[in-house]
């Protein structure tokens, strides 16, 4: 998901679907990191989280509506993405990691 939408904001330049795919990326995307951060507390990939879907939803509508044309938008829908992969990559670390030293309930 981090990397297609900004490839779908680049082929389609429609806001309908760049905010559709925005909102699901959003939806899965916190569910799955939902149990890491209520179970064990692990803040740091939902920051990470909320931080590159800051940096994407900004790209993607903080330089209006030809936001392509504007040099800082392409680097920050890429730098959001590799934020939320980050953290999804992170919360999956520390859940095998719990887990394998017998924090895990059963």
């Amino acid at each position: 998901m981090p990397i297609l939408l900004p490839v779908a904001s680049t082929l389609f330049h429609s806001f309908w679907i760049e905010a559709s795919m925005l909102a699901l990326a959003v939806v899965v995307g916190a569910q799955a990191l939902r149990h890491g951060y209520r179970v064990h507390g692990f803040r740091l990939p939902a920051i990470g989280f909320v931080l590159g879907f800051a940096l994407v939803s900004f790209g993607n509508w903080g330089f209006g509506a030809d936001h392509l044309s504007h040099p800082m938008a392409l680097p920050l829908l890429m730098i959001g993405g590799v934020f939320i992969v980050a953290a999804h990559v992170s919360n999956f670390v520390l859940e095998r990691r719990w887990i394998r030293t017998g924090h895990h309930h059963d």
